[in-house]
């Protein structure tokens, strides 16, 4: 676990330098390649990572929209910036607190690459969101900042 956590901070980490170095300026400065549907790397623009519940981790975002490859992040402030937390699985108690803005950044899976988000642990309580997937349809903000307690992954909204 201190292995994973030391190479998802790393890779964290490279993914900051490459987007804050002066050296590196893109045309696209939202981390896409020229029509790619989801940003390039797994990390980019995330830093200070950390295993905040079993397999769920938070960070630091430093550029909009960093999220790990085949996650789903929610972010605490609106147009994916802030803090985030992500899970690549099902998450029956997170620890995400209260989110303003999301991206599905799952594969693409039919009967499984939508999120639904509920209000209370272990998938209780009311569905407060169902977030589609991909970089069109799989982000945005919420209308307002939601209690992130609990999410799994699903078919069609």
């Amino acid at each position: 676990m201190r292995f994973l956590r030391f190479l998802l901070a790393a890779v964290a980490v490279l993914g900051a330098l490459s987007v804050l170095s002066p050296g590196t300026a893109q045309a696209n400065p939202s981390g896409r390649s020229a029509g790619s549907e989801a940003p390039t790397s797994a990390l980019t623009g995330v830093a200070d990572v950390e295993e905040i519940a079993p397999g769920v981790y938070s960070g630091r975002t430093v550029a909009a929209w960093g999220c790990a490859s085949g996650a789903v992040c929610f972010y605490s402030q609106p147009n994916g910036n802030g803090t985030v937390c992500w899970s690549s699985g099902n998450v029956p108690s997170s620890s995400c607190g209260y989110r303003a803005s999301y991206f599905n950044n799952g594969v693409p899976c039919t009967g499984c690459d939508h999120v639904r988000v509920y209000e209370a642990t272990n998938y209780r309580g009311l569905e407060l969101a169902c977030v589609h997937y991909g970089w069109a349809e799989g982000r945005g903000n919420f209308y307002i900042s939601l209690p992130v307690s609990s999410f799994r992954w699903g078919g069609e909204c």
